[in-house]
């Protein structure tokens, strides 16, 4: 039942009312005719009165204008009302008062109309009768309707899906449309908690500000009909307390006008991604602080200096550590040494750790200083690198020449030795740090590797190696140009379209953001692969994008399974539509939902007009005898509606050529949730098995005619000797010399009468002068 809002239709009801009291009929029918809403004044009867609204929701024919008082109101009510609204008629009549509320009736067009309805008593031309005001709501019906259903379909796909789905609308206000039941499972609360705070959301997110930020420019967006598909994170605390992780995507979904009416999001849980990515970047921290308070110089190299802590920096009397990066540091051991540096660190490159050694240093002020230096190799962002440790050793040479005391030089040695410990200690972190890093890179189902601006790959985990052997029979290494990547097989399509990208986000990327998409790949045994990719840009100091992560997920099972029920959709509809069977489905409605083509085809054979998926009654023939089949048929639906059981008959018809036609039909019902959503019909055409029966058992009476109405005694028996028919008469002959009736399937010569048994063995009745034998 639909609440009363206060509106123009109201206002015009009560002026209705206060005219009916007050004026005269003539003047009351010059009211009504001119109201804005549809009115009808009827009894138990007939109409007495439709205003000119009224007759156009009806659509009333000429001919029907004219007949149209002499009609019920009942004739065009729906059957399912017929019984609510005499019992309402009555308690009007008798003063009680009525809320409106929501009815269907069938208009002259045979059109379903759905109407919002208002009534009270009323006298009319000095009677007692019930004036209706009603509202054509069929609009609003099917709107409503579609969207329930919407929703229903939305719920059965979204029932059991991990990602939370839902619709909303920033305006007028703040409101969720639709939220999946998943939201449970991910947040803890109901989709009604939803429901009743369109504004939930901002209250549990962790970042408010931000998230606050973000929405209104997303309900901007929506407004000025320029939103687009966008995607964020936020976190959010669960009804338990827990925190979690949710990436969220949005999407706009247009109305028939091309705005926006609401949104579409779609969040999945990244709690374990995201926990992971802020694990590992605290760690780098860590060891990042764990570098830049070293109390030993530390340098990350390529000949060129990448990074320097701020002991290093110290040690070369540099203020600041960044002004070292882009250095090269050879150039700050003396000319006589350099050459030994150069070779020391491309040994370092190629894996091999080098001991300790002295060199004489130029600081950037231009003093000497001896330093000793350790170099080793080390991965750094995914490139093969050099660790240098720097330690000046000045003060240690000056404590030589001048030699010290020993209680000067046991001292120095006592701090040299805490010096070397602690060196010691953070070089074993710094190896326990890497191998860790390592775990993570390698120990992941994903495919991670990287590309620096040569397009050469700069690093790979175990999964990537795997997947190249895979695809191009090839076994990468780490600083091969993707090219070298072996393009004897058809995935040199594939190594392209990696190069095009690649360059693409080398010089056109401007954001920090990263790209999606997804990839279809064959291996070398032509079997395929469909991948998810994910490439994330790497800047240097300067905002360049020196490197690109790229992240791969394989997602080959679930597109399988994708195309799988596809191909298992086209069985299903060659099952429905071979075989001589009509087969349709029906819904509570009376709608048709789907049918094959032989039940098209019958349908236009006997009546000779098309079923359809319009969602409108489907009346077949217009002829009295149509009707009344077609009223019959309803009446079998409702049953399996009802009893939730299947049902079985055979019905007679007469095609467009008057021809009889039989039909035996089943009727299942099709349960949703417990309750008969629609039901499904099959039906074989039995004709010539129905002309063959009527054959058989007019052959039959024939037989028996002939039977009985000969003089005869006729009669069988089998090779046991026992009767298995006979005609009346010889029933008779044989009761008169025996004295009883003969019995079917029995041994007559049993039953003879002792004075007329044969003294022999033979079988027969002795009475019978003459007899004719058939073997049969």
């Amino acid at each position: 039942m639909i609440k009363k809002t206060k509106n123009k239709n109201t206002s015009s009801q009560s002026l209705a009312t206060n005219k009916l009291s007050t004026a005269s009929d003539n003047t009351l029918i010059s009211v009504l005719e001119n109201l804005p809403i549809g009115v009808v004044v009827f009894n138990s009867n007939k109409i007495l009165f439709l205003n000119k609204i009224a007759l156009k929701v009806f659509k009333t024919t000429k001919e029907l204008k004219k007949t149209i008082y002499n009609h019920s109101i009942f004739d065009f009510l729906l059957p399912e009302y017929h019984k609510r609204i005499k019992e309402n008629n009555i308690k009007i009549l008798n003063g009680e008062h009525f809320e409106p509320f929501e009815l269907k009736i069938r208009n002259a067009k045979n059109e379903i109309i759905d109407l919002e309805v208002k009534s009270n008593a009323i006298i009319f031309n000095g009677q007692k009768a019930i004036q209706t005001i009603f509202t054509d709501i069929s609009e609003q019906v099917k709107f409503r309707d579609e969207l329930f259903e919407a929703k229903q379909n939305l719920e059965q796909i979204t029932q059991n899906a991990n990602d939370l789905i839902y619709f909303y609308t920033y305006h007028p206000k703040p409101k969720y449309i639709y939220i999946s039941p998943s939201i449970k499972k991910i947040l803890g609360y109901t989709p009604q908690d939803f429901y009743r705070d369109g504004n939930l959301g901002s209250k549990i997110v962790v970042d408010k500000k931000g998230y606050k930020n973000f929405e209104a420019i997303i309900g901007k967006k929506q407004k000025n009909n320029t939103l687009k598909h966008t995607s964020t994170s936020f976190e959010y605390k669960t009804k338990s307390g827990k925190l979690v992780w949710l990436e969220d995507n949005y999407s706009p979904i247009y109305d028939e006008s091309g705005k926006i009416k609401f949104v579409l999001g779609i969040s999945r849980d990244i709690t374990k991604e995201k926990t992971a990515q802020i694990e590992l970047e605290q760690r780098w921290n860590n060891y990042k602080n764990l570098l830049d308070t070293s109390p030993i110089g530390i340098f990350i190299h390529e000949g060129y200096c990448i990074y320097g802590n701020k002991t290093a920096a110290q040690i070369l009397e540099v203020k600041d550590p960044k002004k070292l990066i882009g250095k090269n540091l050879v150039e700050f051991i003396v000319p006589e040494q350099r050459q030994r540096g150069i070779e020391r660190i491309q040994r370092a490159v190629k894996g091999e750790e080098l001991s300790d050694l002295s060199y004489k240093a130029i600081t950037i002020k231009g003093n000497f200083i001896d330093v000793e230096l350790k170099t080793v190799p080390f991965v750094y962002n995914g490139r093969k690198v050099v660790q240098t440790t720097i330690t000046n050793i000045s003060a240690e040479k000056k404590l030589q020449r001048e030699k010290l005391s020993a209680e000067v030089a046991e001292e120095s040695n006592k701090k040299l030795k805490e010096e070397i410990n602690y060196r010691q200690k953070i070089q074993h972190e710094l190896v326990t740090q890497t191998t860790k890093y390592e775990a993570i890179f390698n120990n992941t189902s994903h495919l991670i590797w990287t590309v620096d601006r040569n397009l050469k790959i700069t690093s790979f985990n175990k999964n990537y190696g795997d997947y190249i052997k895979l695809l191009f029979d090839h076994n990468l290494s780490t600083g091969e140009h993707i090219t070298d990547i072996h393009t004897k097989t058809k995935n040199s399509i594939n190594i392209g379209f990696w190069v095009n990208k690649y360059k693409d986000i080398f010089k056109n990327k401007k954001d920090n953001k990263v790209d999606f998409f997804e990839i279809k790949d064959t291996s070398h045994k032509d079997k395929t692969y469909y991948r998810e990719i994910f490439l994330h840009p790497i800047r240097n100091s300067k905002g360049e994008i020196a490197e690109i992560a790229i992240i791969g997920q394989n997602t080959t099972e679930r597109r399988l399974a994708e195309q799988k029920i596809i191909e298992q959709s086209a069985k299903l509809q060659a099952i429905f539509e071979s075989g001589t069977q009509l087969i349709w489905t029906v819904d509570k409605n009376y709608f048709f939902t789907s049918f094959n083509q032989n039940f098209s085809d019958a349908m236009f054979n006997v009546y000779g007009v098309k079923p359809t998926l319009d969602r409108k009654v489907y009346k077949p023939q217009t002829t009295k005898v149509g009707k009344a089949y077609h009223q019959w048929l309803i009446t079998k639906y409702d049953e399996v509606f009802e009893k939730a059981t299947s049902i079985e008959f055979t019905t007679e018809q007469l095609d467009s050529n008057g021809k009889k036609l039989y039909r035996q039909i089943f009727i299942h019902p099709i349960l949703k949730n417990g309750e008969v959503e629609e039901i499904s019909c099959i039906s074989n055409d039995v004709t010539e098995l129905r002309y063959l029966q009527d054959q058989s058992i007019n052959q039959a009476a024939k037989l028996n005619s002939i039977f009985e109405s000969s003089s005869h005694l006729i009669w069988t028996v089998d090779k046991e000797f026992k009767a298995t028919s006979f005609n009346k008469n010889f029933s008779n002959v044989f009761k008169l010399y025996n004295k009883v009736e003969p019995i079917l399937n029995s041994q007559l010569h049993t039953q003879l009468h002792k004075e007329s048994k044969p003294s022999t063995n033979l079988i027969g009745i002795i009475y019978i002068k003459k007899c004719f034998l058939v073997i049969l």
